[in-house]
């Protein structure tokens, strides 16, 4: 970042994060006038592009140890941070605070616990935008060197769910103007996950799906079944909304 009211000569800047819209940053330095080794500063955005004048997050943040590694969650009220100051488990440990819009003022950070964080040096995490993954750096038993990075998986996290729509058309993209029936099989499972209707005047249809494989079964009257696969992405395939044309071909309807 070019700017010398960040990157002064009076500390060492070792870490640092930007908000989703750009307008904050939070980065740690060891520069005067801070509480104790690396603290966490934030400075805003100006209306000219350039940063005001760093202000360091203060001592609900940060300790007379270090802190650093900063990372903001997309909403950019949750904050986390490595810390060797609060409640460590033992070296570095990951921390979370929460910014209260109405006090103006951030939590005081919470351990973010077993198995997270242990007794050796966990450094950051970040996560991905439906929150089912993180990424952390830590050193542990099993590194390949010092500070390795690891993905974590949270089983209990809530799928993030695609919104389908579009028209089931003819083979010669024709509107059939009956009333189709989408039957959805679950491949996993091959139970009937659900069976969503298609407007018989305009052809359209919309369906909600979680990440998964799985079988349309389109009901022609009067022309039999149409079958084809749909495959709902997760992880960094998602997307929250698809357009999709089903295409009925004559010449596959049993």
């Amino acid at each position: 970042i070019d700017s010398d009211k960040i990157n002064s000569k009076e500390g060492v800047h070792i870490s640092g994060t930007i908000s989703n819209n750009e307008d904050y940053l939070v980065f740690s330095s060891d520069r005067p006038g801070g509480y104790g080794k690396q603290d966490l500063y934030i400075c805003k955005k100006l209306p000219n592009g350039g940063w005001a004048e760093p202000q360091n997050m203060g001592k609900t943040i940060n300790t007379a140890h270090d802190e650093c590694y900063p990372y903001l969650s997309n909403n950019g009220y949750d904050l986390y941070f490595a810390s060797t100051g609060h409640n460590s488990m033992g070296g570095y440990d990951v921390f979370k605070a929460e910014f209260d819009l109405a006090s103006k003022k951030w939590s005081t950070p919470k351990n973010i616990g077993y198995p997270i964080n242990s007794s050796d040096d966990n450094m950051s995490i970040c996560f991905t935008q439906n929150k089912k993954y993180a990424y952390v750096g830590a050193h542990r038993k099993d590194a390949e060197g010092d500070i390795d990075i690891y993905r974590i998986d949270f089983l209990d996290t809530d799928p993030s769910y695609t919104t389908y729509k579009g028209f089931v058309l003819n083979s010669d993209s024709s509107l059939f103007h009956l009333p189709i029936a989408i039957e959805v099989i679950d491949k996993k499972t091959e139970e009937l996950y659900g069976i969503y209707q298609a407007s018989e005047q305009k052809g359209s249809y919309i369906m909600i799906l979680p990440p998964g494989k799985y079988e349309l079964n389109v009901d022609v009257p009067g022309k039999g079944n149409y079958k084809e696969v749909l495959v709902v992405d997760d992880r960094n395939k998602y997307k929250k909304e698809m357009n999709r044309n089903i295409r009925v071909h004559l010449q596959t309807i049993e």
